[in-house]
């Protein structure tokens, strides 16, 4: 579900770099402004392995304050788990 996910990032100016998330019952990793306030901008989320997560394996989203911009979401490996 959007409303759940392995690893949120819901602040600013992140990074989130190298990490497995495996068979996530959720979304592997969520990204943006989740509490309308206009947070969660200018992450960077790169090499992550994402595999088997219910959900999406990487999940973003915006607000209407202006969260959830100028994310960088680059080199990540998503896929189903085998």
């Amino acid at each position: 579900a959007s409303s759940q996910g392995v690893i949120r990032i819901s602040g600013d100016n992140n990074h989130l770099v190298g990490l497995t998330v495996i068979g996530s019952a959720w979304d592997g990793i969520q990204v943006g402004g989740f509490a309308g306030t206009g947070s969660g901008n200018n992450n960077f989320v790169q090499f992550n392995t994402i595999l088997g997560s219910a959900g999406s394996g990487i999940y973003v989203i915006g607000d209407t304050q202006g969260g959830g911009s100028n994310n960088q979401i680059l080199n990540n490996h998503i896929g189903a788990r085998t």
